[in-house]
């Protein structure tokens, strides 16, 4: 009788951490993802990133990373995050304001309450910033 019931501990033990597992990796929190990719800081056109969120967490961080993974903005700050749709802006700006590199960058969401890191599929690709003066921008055209 004993090992039975060890048994059936050991049985359902087993099944409610193939559920937990499941549940981790099964549900999509962030989807519908659309991101505008290009972005190029000299003539204003910023990222945009669209997703909607299928829980709220009341600790989410927000940020775009780099191919290493680097944080290179943050847009968020352990703050709260409502289920539905979200919308992120970046203008290709690290966090001291400085332009950051050309190449393409990642946006990063982690959700703190669900204790989920989530890399959001495609990239934004940073154009290169015309740093010459204006006046040098136009000379020779007409």
């Amino acid at each position: 009788m004993t090992a039975l019931i060890f048994f059936l501990l050991a049985v359902a033990a087993t099944l409610s951490l193939v559920w937990i597992e499941q549940d981790r990796q099964g549900v999509d929190i962030v989807n519908t993802v659309k991101l505008q990719r290009a972005v190029d800081p000299g003539r204003r056109i910023v990222a945009v990133a669209n997703f909607n969120l299928t829980r709220t967490d009341s600790s989410a961080t927000v940020t775009v990373i780099d191919r290493d993974g680097a944080t290179i903005r943050t847009l968020q700050q352990a703050a709260p995050l409502s289920a539905g749709p979200i919308r992120f802006r970046w203008g290709g700006r690290d966090d001291s304001a400085a332009p950051a590199d050309p190449g393409r960058y990642r946006l990063r969401v982690q959700l703190g309450d669900q204790d989920r890191d989530i890399i959001v599929p495609g990239t934004f690709v940073l154009a290169a910033l015309d740093r010459r003066p204006a006046a040098s921008r136009t000379q020779g055209r007409r």
